[in-house]
């Protein structure tokens, strides 16, 4: 695989990733879950209600079984790549870097179909790029990845004339040259000084040539909010020096690079009549002076020297800065030379601002891949043996990153595509990114015996709520999104009049974690209420609120006046009327009315009547209803809410009625939910 010169990209796009450095590949995939859905999300492929066995659909897999001698494996593996759909490989791909999925296109034909595709390719393309000048193609290439190989092979011009823009090859990063027309350069606008010369070859037609001065100075500066967040530049100094050029070298000049508040500065030397050791150690300084050869002072270590380009220009680094979030104004370069020397010879070609480093790294060095190209034999048996192979070139590790990566819903169907892929579904690295990093603390006794992986830890969290160290909440996980969803019990609760026996008293439970539950024997002004702080909540997700209950075969006034249920977080909140209990319908004629959910009330006999008479509130009433639950409690949704940050403090949950008077009984109060909506 052959790269050209500092870019990385490859020209011929045929590897093999058996050395893929593992250790890397946790960029290989995209946050997959619904907490962050990915470009396209691979739970679409697969039209699954819930999580269950790890299965994959029938249509993907071929779980017929080849009953041969000495390559059932070999045929078995042949369809292992086949199985990953295309819009999954897609959106794991997006997810790596330019180079990494010019390797992935080598995997197999599979492969290169998704790495080549233009969902791919769009999110390494910059989607807020600068306009170009008129002259520039900007969208003619034919596809996403020749556009972005075009911006990366050779700069462009922006619409200003002056500026020309290229992404980094590895990384898709925006890099800038600024031409010497666009920076302010000292006396640069007085013939005397300074004049503008003709070049050739390179993205400016001029260059800014120094025919003498006394006080150098350069200044260039381009806001942040062009650049690529989250990535490390350097600022770059290119230029000539003339075979006849005085007071460019002793003594060093100075640099400095702000941004923000950061300030970095420097010493350099533009002309160093120097050549360098093996070990690039500069050599002593020699001076030409008269026809003779003068020894001056060497030049001290702590002064940049420039180096040569491939396009015979000099460049020289005059600092580096780190663009966080683009919005720290302006980036500002100087170069300052004013030491009382007649300084001549420089010809100034432009500033310019390289990719250093940045957050989004390659997955692995290319050091560490085999680039030996297979020999074809051009027939169809032939494909076959290089595709039994497919999977096996994926490393374990590799695998699991690329996986903890997904959902949990995703990593069991995953476990389904071979035993390569089930091994690594299946490992703690995997279903230990699925588990909260901040758990709550949990009561004694909650998790023994203790599980004996990350899956069954998971699973144990899903399938049974755990209590917490109060013992007045209980917690457990959302099985496709691994998402946080608690219960307030009804001592956690505040209900007013709660505590006194004449209106509320409290009974044992057996059928729930918490003992007991909140009975009511009589009020007329109905008003509980529960809170938690939304840190405890996971981040990014919504949420829903429900009330659980039951209602007694004694009761009455839970049917109207209607409640009021409000959930509110921050500067949000909902208001809805909801109705704890169905209204009985003796007309055969309306049964359709009537929900599925419908329990009849027992009143007292002076009152059945007149409640019998009444209606279930019509659809356009938007009156929230009860639903049956599959524990035989009901619950009620109280109103929904988005957890952003975790940062609006606390989920405020109340369920009133306290305008009517009138008297209510029977209501069996078990707590409040606070799950991920569907």
């Amino acid at each position: 695989m052959s790269y050209s010169q500092n870019r990385g990209v490859p020209s011929s796009p045929v590897y093999n990733v058996s050395r893929l450095a593992p250790k890397h590949f946790h960029h290989f995939v995209s946050s997959l879950s619904p907490v962050n859905p990915p470009p396209i999300h691979c739970t679409a492929v697969y039209k699954l209600s819930a999580l269950a066995l790890p299965i994959a659909p029938p249509d993907r897999i071929d779980r017929k079984r080849q009953t041969t001698s000495g390559g059932s494996m070999e045929a078995t593996s042949t369809c292992e790549i086949a199985r990953l759909p295309e819009e999954l490989l897609s959106a794991a791909i997006s997810r790596t870097s330019p180079r990494d999925a010019c390797r992935a296109a080598a995997v197999s034909p599979a492969f290169r179909a998704a790495a080549d595709s233009d969902s791919v390719w769009s999110c390494f393309l910059p989607r807020d790029l600068p306009p170009l000048a008129d002259v520039e193609p900007s969208s003619a290439a034919p596809s996403i990845k020749g556009r972005y190989l075009r911006l990366a092979e050779c700069p462009v011009i922006l619409a200003d004339g002056l500026t020309s823009m290229w992404l980094d090859r590895e990384t898709g990063v925006k890099c800038f040259m600024l031409s010497a027309r666009k920076l302010h350069i000292t006396w640069g606008d007085t013939p005397r000084y300074w004049r503008y010369i003709p070049i050739t070859g390179c993205s400016f037609s001029e260059a800014a040539e120094l025919l003498h001065v006394w006080w150098l100075e350069i200044h260039g500066k381009i806001d942040s909010k062009m650049l690529t967040q989250s990535s490390t530049y350097g600022a770059y100094f290119v230029f000539k020096v003339r075979s006849n050029a005085r007071g460019l070298d002793l003594p060093p000049q100075n640099t400095s690079v702000s941004l923000g508040g950061n300030k970095s500065t420097g010493l350099v030397c533009l002309d160093n009549h120097c050549r360098y050791d093996e070990d690039g150690v500069s050599m002593p300084h020699i001076s030409f002076a008269r026809g003779s050869v003068t020894r001056q002072h060497e030049i001290p270590p702590d002064v940049l020297l420039p180096r040569e380009r491939a396009d015979g220009w000099k460049e020289l680094e005059m600092g580096e800065f780190y663009n966080d979030e683009g919005e720290d104004g302006e980036v500002c370069i100087s170069f300052i030379a004013t030491a009382a020397t007649l300084k001549t010879g420089l010809i100034v070609q432009a500033l310019h601002y390289n990719l250093l480093c940045s957050h989004y790294r390659s997955i692995a060095n290319p050091d560490r891949f085999h680039r030996k190209r297979q020999t074809r034999k051009g027939a169809e048996e032939s494909m076959e043996v290089a595709s039994a192979c497919e999977i096996a070139r994926l490393p374990e590790e590799l695998l699991s990153a690329a996986i903890s990566r997904t959902s949990p819903r995703d990593a069991c169907r995953a476990a389904a595509v071979s035993p390569a892929f089930r091994v690594a579904a299946d490992s703690d690295a995997v279903w230990s990114c699925f588990q909260p990093s901040d758990p709550p603390p949990l009561a004694e006794g909650e998790l023994e015996p203790a599980p004996r992986s990350k899956k069954e830890l998971f699973m144990r969290l899903t399938n049974n709520p755990v209590l917490l160290s109060d013992g007045l909440m209980s917690m457990w996980l959302d099985r496709e999104s691994s998402a946080k969803c608690y219960m307030l019990s009804a001592r956690a609760l505040c209900i007013i009049w709660g505590d006194t026996p004449q209106y509320w008293r409290w009974i044992p439970l057996t059928d729930s974690r918490f003992a007991e539950a909140a009975k009511l024997r009589a009020v007329c002004w109905l008003e509980i209420r529960g809170k938690m702080q939304s840190q405890m909540l996971s981040k990014n997700t919504k949420y829903a609120a429900y009330m659980v209950f039951k209602i007694d075969d004694e009761n009455y006034g839970l049917d109207s006046p209607l409640q009021e249920a409000v959930v509110s977080i921050g500067e949000n909140r909902s208001t809805r009327q909801a109705c704890l209990q169905g209204y009985d319908n003796v007309d055969d004629d309306d049964e359709e009315e009537v929900p599925e959910n419908y329990r009849p009330m027992m009143l007292p006999a002076r009152r059945r009547f007149r409640r019998r008479t009444r209606r279930v509130p019509p659809p356009e009433a938007h009156v929230q209803l009860p639903q049956k639950r599959a524990d035989g409690w009901m619950e009620l949704e109280m109103g929904e809410f988005s957890n952003e940050g975790g940062e609006d403090g606390e989920v405020s949950i109340s369920l009133m009625e306290t305008r009517g008077g009138n008297w209510k009984k029977g209501l069996i109060v078990h707590g409040i939910e606070i799950r991920v909506k569907k």
